[in-house]
């Protein structure tokens, strides 16, 4: 044989050796296995894993609840309102109706006192004009403006023919009226918070008011006033009985084609003869409704000024 023949013969016996001893190997490790129960240990390992769950982990696109705001509920605050009432008493020969505006949340956020505005109508009127001037809308606009709510009373002179040196008028206002509603309604008592206006005759008796009783009204508002013929002679007993502190806040005006402006000029000279603070506006007009209309803005802004104490609520 030659040098390759002698090779190929050495590379297969030594595959044929390999072979046998690989084997030998395997038998003995399947007889290993039967012998230590090998099959029993395969079939639990794989029980085992395959007991173990699977998750899967599905991102959560779900929608989310929304949160919920608690609800608060606003106690509402009644409107503005009218009232009507009356008083009477042995040594008045009639009855004293009067109407009364209460401002808006008087029933809900009652103050610890209002101040006062008695407003008395003109001659051949009834409580009820100053209704039809617009009086409950001007007042909530004025409260509103200045956060200063006061109550208006009105009340009605059954006789306004009669003459008023005659009259028991003006003892039913500044007494009987101004006693029921200080019991009546929450008021202040201080007559820094206590206003008497009026319109034409009700001006007149206005001024009256507030001269006769200095003690129980400080402000007082005489619109389209027509002064009664001995006014400019009890001015200077008037003036004597007056306040040094605290003296009368006195408005006046009228309309340059009112028939009384002649008789106002002259009294409002007395005025300034006899140094009484006041304010005097002549303005353009008439003695008529549509006079008081277009300056009953004016009117209530002017009362709402005076009532100068804070005003604290419960």
């Amino acid at each position: 044989m030659n040098l390759k023949s002698n090779t190929n013969l050495q590379k297969s016996i030594l595959n044929q050796a390999v072979i046998i001893i690989l084997s030998t190997l395997l038998l003995l490790v399947l007889a290993s296995c039967q012998a230590e129960n090998c099959s029993e240990v395969s079939s639990s390992a794989v029980f085992e894993a395959s007991a173990t769950p699977i998750i899967d982990i599905v991102p959560d696109t779900a929608t989310p609840s929304p949160t919920v705001e608690p609800t608060i509920t606003a106690t509402p605050i009644q409107p503005s309102k009218i009232e009507s009432a009356s008083v009477e008493a042995e040594w008045l020969p009639y009855d004293l109706p009067y109407q009364v505006y209460l401002p808006a949340g008087y029933q809900e956020q009652p103050a610890s006192c209002y101040p006062m505005l008695i407003l008395l109508h003109g001659q051949s009127y009834n409580e009820s004009q100053w209704l039809t001037l617009g009086v409950q809308e001007f007042a909530d606009q004025v409260i509103f403006e200045t956060q200063q709510p006061f109550l208006i009373f009105m009340p009605r002179e059954a006789y306004y023919l009669q003459e008023m040196e005659e009259s028991l008028y003006e003892q039913a206002i500044a007494e009987l009226l101004l006693d029921e509603v200080l019991v009546k309604y929450p008021l202040c008592e201080a007559r820094t918070q206590h206003a008497v206006g009026g319109i034409s005759r009700g001006a007149t008796w206005a001024v009256w008011i507030g001269f006769d009783y200095p003690t129980q009204f400080a402000i007082v508002g005489a619109h389209s006033l027509p002064p009664h013929r001995n006014d400019v002679f009890k001015l200077a007993y008037w003036v004597k009985d007056m306040p040094k502190e605290d003296p009368l806040a006195l408005y006046i005006d009228i309309g340059a084609y009112d028939s009384y402006v002649e008789a106002a000029q002259i009294f409002e000279n007395y005025l300034v003869k006899y140094h009484v603070q006041h304010e005097f506006h002549l303005n353009d007009g008439m003695h008529e409704d549509a006079y008081w209309q277009a300056h009953l803005l004016e009117y209530l802004r002017w009362y709402a000024a005076q009532f100068h104490e804070p005003i604290s609520s419960d």
